[in-house]
């Protein structure tokens, strides 16, 4: 089964990944450097949605080079039980930096773990059950840029995401109050 899954797409961690587990199904994770999980997030974004960008937020959290930041990332999925990882890679550097990591790997490390640790209960979970939006906003977008601001503490990566208007703030406030179909409560 391919799912994505890197340091803040973690959904399918909850229920789908014990339940294939269950099940005896191999897991292939894809997007461990990128935090789109689906249609719902493209690459349209700026600043980047990879996570090895140059962010203060992800230098601070996933290490200061880009090649710690792909380590970190790496080393994350890999420690989620998977049978491999989907890495898109643009460089031979990268392809090497992945394999290294790959050949390394024991298990992370206890600053790793403290790093890694997210509280999610309450966040968006990308399942798209608050669609269609009557206001034509990307509700799921919205409510993701929040769990990078909340879950994740990467207050200015998020904000660069989410510059909206007032207007669009007004429109994301009255959607809300008119689609409530979404299983958590997320805050909009």
């Amino acid at each position: 089964m391919l799912v994505p899954i890197n340091v803040v797409t973690r959904q399918a961690l909850e229920e789908l990944i014990p339940l294939a587990k269950s099940l005896n199904v191999g897991i292939a994770a894809m997007k461990p450097l990128s935090a789109k999980t689906s249609n719902l997030i493209t690459c349209l974004y700026k600043p980047s949605l990879s996570l090895f960008s140059d962010d203060p937020d992800l230098k601070r959290w996933l290490g200061q080079d880009k090649i710690s930041r792909i380590q970190k990332a790496l080393r994350f999925v890999i420690a989620q039980n998977i049978a491999t990882t989907v890495v898109g890679m643009r460089t031979i550097e990268e392809v090497e930096v992945a394999a290294d990591v790959g050949n390394k790997y024991k298990g992370l490390t206890s600053h790793e773990e403290e790093i890694f640790k997210a509280k999610l209960e309450g966040h968006c979970r990308d399942c798209g059950l608050c669609l269609p939006c009557p206001q034509n906003l990307n509700i799921p977008a919205i409510l993701r840029f929040h769990m990078f601001y909340e879950a994740y503490n990467l207050k200015n990566w998020a904000k660069n995401f989410t510059k909206a208007s007032k207007r669009e703030q007004i429109n994301a406030q009255n959607a809300a109050n008119a689609n409530r179909n979404a299983p958590t409560t997320c805050p909009l």
